[in-house]
């Protein structure tokens, strides 16, 4: 049986390692506005950490989001459970060690969970990326190559639109700006939309 500490543990590394637990609704709707918003600026864009969970990828094509490439970057589970662990060590320090290990498993089993959501809404659509073995140079590479493959193929001609995600190690965010800078996208990491609404004391801020 689960200890009640635990469960607490768990919620806390899902903040820090999975991206903010907040209502889904808060986080489409704050994604959503930026990207209305970058569409009438025509400006292409790369979003990270969105969508994690199966409603918000169904929110998304509902709002009529569609990237023209979607990313999933993949790697082993020990080195997603280092991250997790690497991340509860530095924000919380309070954690047996035996706990900070059930923890840092329990978050991942909650990663996979919902990126099977996430799979199943989008079919065939989404690229799976295994990084295993590669240097973060490879893997910035090789994300571009696959980029302007896709874009050959297709008219108009302007820089993609992309959305990235991946488990705690995967150096997701890493990544995202290096496609942002190598095609002039504006780079969108939903864990910073959340802690903006909240240090501006927004609605969506206090709903968080």
């Amino acid at each position: 049986m689960v200890s009640n500490s635990l469960v607490i543990s768990a919620a806390v590394i899902s903040l820090t390692a999975l991206l903010i637990l907040v209502d889904d609704h808060v986080v489409i709707d704050l994604v959503k506005k930026q990207v209305e918003q970058f569409e009438k600026e025509n400006h292409s864009w790369v979003i990270e950490g969105f969508p994690r969970t199966k409603t918000q990828a169904l929110a998304l094509q509902k709002v009529g989001i569609i990237p023209d490439r979607f990313i999933l970057l993949n790697v082993n589970e020990d080195t997603s459970i280092a991250k997790i662990k690497y991340n509860l060590i530095q924000s919380y320090t309070s954690y047996h060690v035996d706990e900070i290990e059930g923890v840092a498993h329990q978050a991942l089993e909650e990663y996979k969970l919902n990126i099977k959501g996430v799979k199943s809404s989008f079919n065939n659509f989404i690229y799976e990326y295994d990084e295993v073995g590669k240097s973060q140079s490879e893997v910035a590479n090789d994300l571009a190559r696959v980029l302007r493959i896709r874009f050959k193929s297709n008219a108009p001609r302007r820089p993609p639109r992309v959305i990235l995600l991946g488990p705690p190690g995967s150096g997701r965010s890493t990544q995202a700006k290096k496609l942002s800078q190598r095609f002039g996208l504006v780079y969108v990491c939903t864990r910073s939309l959340l802690k903006y609404e909240i240090s501006k004391n927004t609605p969506a801020g206090k709903a968080i």
